[in-house]
């Protein structure tokens, strides 16, 4: 490619997710459905796009209730793409990023044509100075691009999460993957397919939620309403502590702190089962983590006979040739991690496959009557 030649990108198209005709079909992925605001300009309002109130989704967790605020708000101000918007800007990045691919060919192709101290590599040099500002110029604006998108479809994301709540991940966490999802489907979008991003985008976003959630469904979740009450009784615990000196009963536990006895004594029972893993053992620096098991690594005996086994081979084999041992070598996977042909070994060796095979059986026929059989033989599985 030479450098005049790039000027006249044609935009190449980016794969789809299989099925995507029909998911496009799928009446749960409308546009009317995943925008809760349609025109540009709109502000985008939380309850009127159907999310859930406040109380269904954390429970009096302020904290998250605030930072969700913040961010229905600060997406609220960014404004919603025109039709026309749609197309420009994915067409743009599209450019960007031919652009870029071109530039970055280019450098690599030219790289080696610059040992000459001529008026030639002067020029050469001069037109590698521009294409790399033109690298950096376009690769600024295709992020800039891309940002302005992600940032005008982010209601999307959340038009989509609000059904996934009480699904095993919390509001904000169910926003952040579905933002990953956008994200990568801004990367693969193809305007030129005819297909409008809300509807291209759904998938990708629905794929990242529903993924994270199944991950996530695999590990012990506590209903938030026990965390509170374990809470409450271990606080009242503490505070009977200081005021006696002595640890209270669960009796007393249960009378402070309004929490029935049976839940008190179960709470008790299981918190006092369980052992923390950074406990000190005989107050060494150790602890009880040092001490577990790990059943990947190979056991004492196992490292043993291992070792063992491949001091009597390399014993038997030094009594070979030099071609002998590295044909068996080849041949069985010796200290190697794969097993070579008798071809292969054939074109090594500049041999016949024939040739080959009679080496093969010769070193193993010495083998066979030499002091090291019966050694050899201990080790049979």
């Amino acid at each position: 490619m030479k450098y005049d030649e790039i000027n006249a990108p044609e935009i190449e198209t980016q794969s789809y997710p299989e099925h995507f005709e029909e998911i496009a079909e799928d009446e749960n992925f409308t546009d009317d459905d995943l925008f809760a605001v349609e025109e540009p300009g709109d502000v985008y309002n939380g309850a009127a796009a159907g999310l859930p109130k406040r109380t269904d989704i954390y429970d009096r967790q302020d904290d998250e209730f605030r930072i969700l605020n913040d961010y229905f708000r600060d997406i609220s101000k960014e404004p919603l793409l025109t039709i026309k918007e749609e197309v420009e800007i994915p067409a743009k990045i599209k450019k960007c990023e031919f652009k870029i691919e071109q530039i970055t060919s280019y450098l690599e192709t030219s790289s080696g044509a610059n040992g000459r101290k001529t008026n030639g590599h002067l020029n050469h040099k001069m037109n590698r100075n521009r294409l790399n500002a033109s690298l950096r110029a376009y690769s600024h604006q295709a992020e800039k691009l891309k940002k302005r998108f992600a940032s005008a479809n982010l209601r999307l994301v959340i038009s989509i999460a609000k059904r996934y709540v009480n699904h095993g991940l919390p509001f904000l966490d169910l926003i952040q993957e579905g933002n990953i999802g956008l994200m990568k489907a801004i990367e693969r979008y193809d305007h030129s397919r005819g297909f409008r991003f809300s509807t291209y985008a759904s998938w990708w976003i629905y794929q990242a939620i529903t993924r994270a959630i199944l991950v996530h469904r695999g590990a012990v979740r506590v209903p938030v309403y026990l965390l509170e009450v374990t809470s409450r009784v271990y606080r009242t615990k503490s505070v009977l502590l200081k005021e006696s000196g002595k640890n209270p009963t669960a009796e007393e536990i249960s009378e402070r702190s309004g929490v029935p006895l049976k839940y008190v004594s179960r709470i008790l029972k299981i918190t006092n089962e369980s052992v923390s893993l950074d406990t000190p053992v005989d107050g060494e620096k150790r602890t009880l983590y040092d001490f577990i098991e790990d059943e990947e690594s190979a056991s004492p005996d196992h490292m043993v006979v291992d070792y063992e086994l491949k001091e009597v081979i390399r014993n038997s084999l030094s009594m070979l040739s030099v071609k002998e041992e590295e044909v068996l070598r080849m041949r069985f996977g010796i200290d190697r991690s794969d097993v070579v042909t008798l071809d292969d070994i054939g074109r090594k060796f500049k041999l016949t496959r024939e040739r080959i095979r009679q080496i093969e059986k010769k070193a193993l026929r010495k083998l066979s009557v030499s002091r090291m059989r019966e050694s050899l033989k201990n080790f049979r599985a």
